[in-house]
């Protein structure tokens, strides 16, 4: 994450001119983000025309008939990270340039599904500020959550979080973060007790490394707990799900783990915090697991892989309740593609992501059973994806890993009542709607070659403490071998030498055959 805010700050410094043309054609979409509420499917990232980089959000009605594309116009920079559907209206999140402060604020627009923008506010400081996520309370209030540099109090990147009414007036504002480094956050979640956990990253421990991050907070934005969880390398969370017994499953992207690369993590909390399990899942290149939901008898989750190693492919397990693994399937295509999301209503799964080529197209993929995927609907105005294969991946146990994480209460500094500078700004859009195109997909068996060579060195990297503590035994037996062969050879140097020191008597002749040395 914090490679991701540098690599904005870079991008947002180049000023743009906005293009004002119509959003279709569309010259190029990417998608940063995607995500459903079971019903509504939502997408959002920017547009290129040209040179230009607009920022659009797209969403899919529950009949799935077709795509509504919005674009985001405003006469300054802008990026738009997430967007959500509350009862009859849309939300969008992101990050504004202000010019009057030459710093970027947190923007949230509001609008009804029909197109109509109600407001579009900016809240944050004198440096770079972003949302990432919202909530909508049940008493109409919002929570806002997103990483600020303004109110940090070492200039690196803490939480801010922003209480507010529903006409996006703020109520209260607090930032959280460690006095080390970077502490972001990427999500907010409702819990079943009426409180909400966020999950990011913080780099409190160590600057190239960051753990899994976990707090949980009330409606008033007191915090109730905050922990951190991770291995030897990098952590991130990205989701969750919660039990009724209050246990809580975690996913998110690892490289703690002797796969290679980035690894998916699935991490088992208790009630209260405490580590049950972790596991990571991946291939030699980079895999990661984005969202998770609970269905009635699995648990569901899905995220990108590279198990075909010349590409990344959208990938879906599926595990009992119990943590094992019982399928895990992909989605093969040429490209980088992912899942960001899955949902189960009422025993439907729903999963949404992206395919890219030359243009990246939104992928929607509603069923009942895994098994039974026969197609998958498609959304953009340029088809460049003409065949998609499903497989069952079927030797997927030696790409499984236990890990051995530390779990710690993390002590967070709170700063209460800052000071936010509040604009409301002029936003249009323009809406376009965009036909669904479904796809058959080839369904079929995928099954990794693993040579003789790289399976000695998988066995080898996943013993690696048994091989370390075996060496001065090997050692010490190769001494003793070698000793043995010494004495050996001795010998039988030694019976040479005799043998060639005879005197033979032949013909009255004495011949010495007297020994080379």
């Amino acid at each position: 994450m914090r490679k991701d805010l540098l690599a904005v700050l870079v991008i947002v410094s180049i000023v743009l001119a906005f293009s004002k043309t119509s959003c279709s054609p569309l010259t190029k979409a990417n998608i940063i983000t995607s995500s459903t509420n079971g019903e509504y499917v939502l997408s959002a990232g920017y547009l290129s025309v040209g040179r230009n980089k607009t920022p659009f959000i797209a969403f899919v009605p529950p009949d799935r008939d077709h795509m509504y594309a919005v674009r985001i116009n405003t006469i300054f920079i802008t990026y738009l990270f997430n967007c959500k559907i509350f009862g009859k209206y849309l939300y969008a999140v992101g990050t504004v340039y202000i010019p009057s402060s030459l710093s970027y604020d947190i923007l949230l627009v509001k609008m009804t599904l029909s197109g109509d923008v109600i407001w579009a506010k900016t809240f944050g400081g004198d440096k770079f500020d972003a949302g990432t996520d919202l909530v909508l309370l049940p008493n109409g209030n919002i929570i806002l959550v997103g990483n600020t540099y303004s109110f940090s109090r070492l200039g690196d990147a803490d939480v801010i979080l922003i209480l507010m009414d529903g006409n996006g007036k703020p109520i209260k504002a607090k930032v959280l973060g460690t006095m080390a480094y970077d502490d972001t956050v990427r999500k907010i979640k409702r819990m079943k007790d009426g409180n909400y956990i966020l999950l990011g990253e913080t780099w409190s421990y160590n600057v190239s490394l960051s753990d899994a991050f976990l707090v949980k907070i009330d409606n008033s934005l007191n915090v109730l707990w905050s922990y951190s969880y991770g291995g030897s390398s990098f952590e991130e969370a990205a989701d969750l799900i919660e039990f009724e017994s209050g246990e809580l499953w975690v996913v998110g992207v690892s490289r703690s783990f002797i796969m290679g690369g980035n690894d998916g993590f699935i991490l088992r909390l208790g009630k209260y915090g405490n580590i049950i399990s972790v596991v990571g899942i991946g291939w030699k290149g980079d895999d990661g697991f984005l969202s998770i939901a609970k269905g009635k008898n699995s648990i569901y989750v899905v995220g990108y892989t590279s198990i075909r190693e010349s590409a990344g492919d959208p990938l879906v397990l599926v595990l009992s309740k119990n943590g094992s693994i019982s399928q895990v399937y992909i989605f093969a295509h040429e490209g980088f593609d992912t899942f960001y999301t899955v949902n189960v209503n009422s025993g439907h799964i729903t999963m949404v992501g992206k395919i890219s080529l030359k243009n990246d197209t939104l992928i929607v993929v509603d069923t009942k059973e895994l098994a039974n995927i026969t197609s998958i609907d498609l959304y953009t105005q340029i088809h460049d994806v003409t065949k998609i294969e499903f497989l069952k991946v079927k030797n997927y146990e030696n790409s499984i890993a236990k890990g051995s994480w530390i779990g710690r209460i993390q002590p967070l500094n709170i700063t209460s009542n800052i000071q936010l500078a509040t604009h409301t700004i002029q936003v249009t859009i323009d809406v376009s709607r965009v036909p669904k195109k479904v796809l058959a997909v080839y369904k079929g068996e995928y099954i990794k070659r693993v040579s003789f060579w790289e399976q000695l060195r998988e066995v080898l990297e996943a013993n690696v403490p048994i091989v370390i503590l075996s060496i001065p035994f090997v050692i010490f037996l190769v001494i003793i071998i070698a000793l043995k062969v010494k004495k050996i050879l001795s010998k039988l140097l030694e019976q040479q030498i005799l043998d060639q020191s005879q005197v033979y008597l032949r013909d009255d002749h004495r011949i010495f055959q007297i020994p080379f040395f």
